[in-house]
């Protein structure tokens, strides 16, 4: 097959011959030879003039019959071109009776480009526009065909319901809106491959705008026939944002303890959306009685300190005044915050807020503290400091009670201007003096004795009461305490005799005591017989003795106890002969 085009370069609308070739290289005649030629899309069909056999324009089969070695034939097809591009049109040779030796050359094709401009639309955002705020839409044409746009080109772009178009413009376009729509035109020649200046269309985000919406824009004009690629479609996610504010404010910073005291909370939405499901949380914290509460609109709960307010246009705000007794002292702050919204909250950094106030009266605080670790069958001791951390003096009575745990004995307690006495395990101290704000009464020191059946770890507690405070809360503190065992273990060794016949029997007597304070557990000797003494027998008055290893395994020696081993050997050697033993093992 070969195949030529009587142009490469076509004008949309004019005609185009191509020849096909069919020749016979032989060396054999040929029969049954059929070639098709199916004309591609962008080309149509006018006439076909074939040198030998027919020529289908529906099937683009041409049926030559039969071709002698070394012949050829020749069909001539005129086709109209419709459209832009390059377009392919390719002869095969799809029967003969015969076999081919060569199949490489059995298509041939030939191209031809269509020449006409081309305008396509591109369409696009920043995803996503945010209800109450201005937003833009970027639209760009573009001339993807061979040959210059000629004569008006004309932009069309209606905008879906919600929003609305206020300021088209572009370089070299001229723009009007009417309503929805926006068009925009111009008539300068777009080269091929070129690009217009972008059309960017300013749209006001509407606070009802439903969310996806679909922003279709179209092209035409130009002298373009290729309508096809004309319109470009941008999906547009749309998004509310409020940003919910609080303040609030107290009606006095120094409030007596009694009375009441005002709180008034404003949340204000700066928009730029419209918010809705809005709730603050105001609970009251300890030291201030909830009385009452006014909210502007939506309901207040006093139990879980939330406030309903519902739904808040863009600029709007609404107040909620809540009334409280103050029943403590010191420094009290409320503070309401946002906790929930529907809407994203651009600003987070102003979802709260807080007002103090501060509460007169005394408030008396303890404080325990000891040196860690008291040791088992010893004194230890604990001190006591009360202080006065209110803005006024105390008045009245003070009572420091102090309950011990199990373990540790009291024996004595003391402290400068304090009273105190012992009963079973608990002490208590008073003083009727008044303490000035900021300051404390002298310490009060306990001794306890740390019996041995001590447990590890207690925690021993004690509380302040009276002297006219309100705030019982802080009247109590806790000291953790650890409690450890130390034992002297002491090993001690005789032998019955200095000098001894080799041969002859030998004793030695090992006596393990316990010097205290606490009892000891574990406790293993070792005494391994060293050459020269051959073991007869062992006689331990506690535990276990074992020979192979040399291990007295004692296990428990109470503190002042003592429990002594026995070795029986005979001596097998001459000389100087050491027997040493050793305390190898103990838990304290």
């Amino acid at each position: 097959m070969a195949k030529i085009a009587s142009s490469g370069s076509v004008a949309v609308g004019a005609n185009v011959d191509f020849t096909i070739t069919a020749t016979n290289a032989g060396p054999s005649n040929a029969t049954g030879v059929q070639v098709t030629d199916q004309l591609p899309a962008g080309l149509s069909f006018v006439s076909a003039t074939p040198s030998a056999g027919t020529y289908n324009s529906g099937t683009g089969v041409w049926n030559i019959g039969g071709l002698a070695s070394g012949g050829s034939q020749t069909l001539t097809i005129t086709a109209t071109v419709t459209t832009t591009g390059s377009l392919t049109n390719t002869a095969s040779k799809t029967a003969e009776t015969e076999t081919d030796p060569n199949a490489g050359n059995d298509s041939a094709s030939a191209a031809v480009n269509g020449q006409a401009p081309d305008l396509t639309i591109a369409k696009s955002h920043i995803d996503p526009f945010v209800r109450g705020t201005s937003d833009s839409y970027s639209l760009v044409i573009s001339n993807i065909g061979s040959v210059a746009s000629s004569g008006l080109v004309t932009v069309t772009d209606t905008l879906p319901a919600g929003i609305t178009p206020t300021l088209p413009s572009g370089t070299g376009w001229s723009c009007g809106v009417a309503l929805q729509v926006v068009t925009c035109t111009r008539s300068d020649a777009l080269a091929a491959s070129a690009t217009y200046p972008a059309i960017t269309i300013t749209v006001a985000v509407g606070q009802s705008a439903s969310s996806p919406l679909t922003n279709t824009a179209s092209v035409s004009g130009g002298g373009e026939v290729n309508t096809g690629n004309d319109s470009s479609s941008d999906a547009t996610t749309l998004v509310s944002q409020a940003d919910i504010g609080i303040a609030k404010v107290a009606s006095s910073g120094t409030v007596t303890v009694g009375s009441n005291v005002d709180f008034t909370i404003t949340v204000t939405n700066s928009g730029p959306s419209n918010a809705t499901g809005v709730q603050v949380t105001d609970q009251l914290p300890a030291g201030l009685t909830f009385i009452s509460a006014t909210p502007s609109a939506g309901t207040y709960s006093s139990g879980t300190g939330v406030w309903n307010i519902g739904g808040l246009a863009s600029g709007g705000s609404q107040t909620l005044t809540i009334t409280a007794t103050v029943t403590t002292t010191g420094s009290l702050t409320n503070t309401a915050t946002k906790t929930a919204e529907t809407e994203t909250d651009p600003n987070a950094g102003n979802n709260s807020a807080s007002a103090s106030i501060n509460g007169q009266a005394p408030d008396l605080t303890i404080a325990k503290s000891h040196i860690d670790p008291l040791v088992r069958a010893s004194n230890g001791s604990y001190s006591l400091t009360v202080s006065n951390v209110g803005p006024a003096p105390s008045g009245g009575l003070v009572t420091v009670s102090d309950t011990l745990p199990a373990g540790l004995t009291p024996s004595s307690a003391s402290g400068s201007g304090w009273t105190c006495g012992i009963v079973a395990q608990v002490v208590t101290c008073t003083r009727s003096d008044a303490l000035t704000a900021a300051a404390s009464y002298p310490l009060i020191v306990m001794t306890v004795a740390v019996q041995q059946s001590a447990p590890g770890s207690l925690t021993n507690s004690a509380t302040v009461a009276g002297g006219g405070e309100v705030n019982v809360g802080n009247d109590s503190a806790s000291d953790p305490t650890t409690v450890i065992s130390r034992a002297d273990v002491g090993v001690t060794k005789t032998a019955s005799n200095a000098s001894v016949i080799v041969g002859s029997p030998v004793s030695y007597t090992v006596t393990a005591f316990n010097g205290g304070p606490s009892d000891a557990t574990g406790i293993e000797v070792t005494d391994l017989l060293p050459a020269g003494l051959a073991f007869v027998s062992a006689s331990p008055s506690t535990g276990t003795y074992d020979s192979i290893t040399g291990v007295w395994t004692i296990g428990s020696l109470p503190s002042g106890a003592s429990s002594t081993l026995t070795l029986f050997a005979t001596v097998t050697g001459t000389g100087t002969i050491t027997n040493a033993a050793t305390k190898s093992a103990e838990n304290e």
